[in-house]
């Protein structure tokens, strides 16, 4: 037994738990073992190993937000909300692969990127007393967790728009969404300069860092795809003209001001409110970045900060992209 338990909590604290919050001093790893349980859903039945299970129900033994319940053929795991969140309410399922990041912080505190969520739902709340037809568009949507707790946050009756080139998280996104009134539309290929096919890397750790820029992952533990890549202005413009206004949200692991820059200004006049991930890594082209800035020019509030607290420049914001010194800040901007 106490080699079970040595074994135990090496694997505990490789994992990054703190056995204070995991096991008390009299519960034993057989007792824990007892708990093991078998998962029977309609898609997938699985029985958990004691190290999966561990894992699994981390949550339980931490009194989280949520419990594994499932799987899917595509590998990805169910969860069950233990309580209301922004993400989801009470006894909701959410659905997204199994990582150290996302998955871990949706299972203990219920919720994902809550700043730039309630940023972008107050946007869409303003701007949707002024304007009849409004789309979130989500770019490197990921699991659709950002858009989904963005229109559950806003109330209101907009559409989402949203652009993720692998299948694992696009299935993801149709079940967190399902439940929705808001119409949604899943694109599923990545946004880039021409229309083909390319590799596109992710770490297995963290299934949110997700590159066309091989250098952008960690070499530990990567996963190779092919995705199908399209010609950003081209396709943006024939999705999203329709719109008469735009609430922008795009995490796309250093492809940022690639792709931005090549939405037509047609659209970005549509583009009241964003936040952006802006990576500021080695490969970033200067042209790319003064194009992008131009666009910027209409926006009257730049920050790294939410609440515009304080306010950066262009010039700030050019400095800290031509850096090239892999750093990454969310830029919030609005009219």
């Amino acid at each position: 037994m106490i080699l079970q338990q040595k074994k135990l909590l090496i694997f505990l604290k490789f994992n990054n738990f703190h056995l204070r919050d995991i096991i008390t001093a009299h519960r034993t790893v057989e007792d824990i073992r007892k708990r093991v349980f078998v998962i029977n859903e309609r898609e997938n039945s699985k029985i958990l190993t004691f190290y999966d299970f561990i894992i699994f129900k981390m949550s339980v033994l931490l009194k989280g937000s949520a419990k594994v319940v499932g799987f899917t053929p595509e590998k990805n795991v169910r969860i069950r909300m233990h309580k209301n969140t922004p993400l989801a309410s009470s006894e909701a399922t959410i659905e997204l692969p199994k990582d150290r990041v996302i998955f871990r912080t949706v299972l203990r505190y219920g919720t994902w990127e809550i700043e730039e969520s309630e940023f972008l739902a107050k946007a869409i709340k303003e701007i949707s007393s002024k304007s009849n037809k409004v789309a979130l568009v989500d770019i490197g949507a990921n699991s659709g967790l950002v858009s989904l707790q963005t229109s559950n946050l806003s109330g209101t009756n907009h559409d989402i728009v949203l652009f993720e080139p692998l299948s694992k998280h696009t299935k993801a996104i149709k079940h967190n969404l399902s439940n929705l009134n808001n119409k949604f539309f899943i694109n599923e290929f990545g946004l880039g300069v021409e229309d083909g096919i390319a590799e596109f890397y992710t770490q297995g750790s963290n299934f949110g860092n997700s590159s066309l820029l091989k250098t952008l992952v960690p070499s530990k533990n990567l996963i190779k795809n092919e995705i199908v890549i399209k010609e950003t202005a081209q396709v943006t413009e024939s999705l999203l003209n329709q719109y008469e206004s735009i609430v922008l949200k795009c995490d796309i692991q250093g492809m940022d001001s690639v792709v931005l820059a090549r939405i037509s200004e047609n659209i970005w006049e549509k583009i009241v409110a964003g936040v952006i991930e802006v990576h500021a890594h080695e490969q970033i082209d200067i042209k790319d970045i003064e194009i992008l800035l131009k666009k910027l020019t209409r926006y009257n509030f730049l920050s790294w900060d939410s609440q515009f607290t304080d306010t950066i420049t262009l010039k700030d914001l050019r400095d800290f992209w031509l850096a090239k010194n892999n750093s990454e800040k969310n830029l919030f901007f609005k009219l």
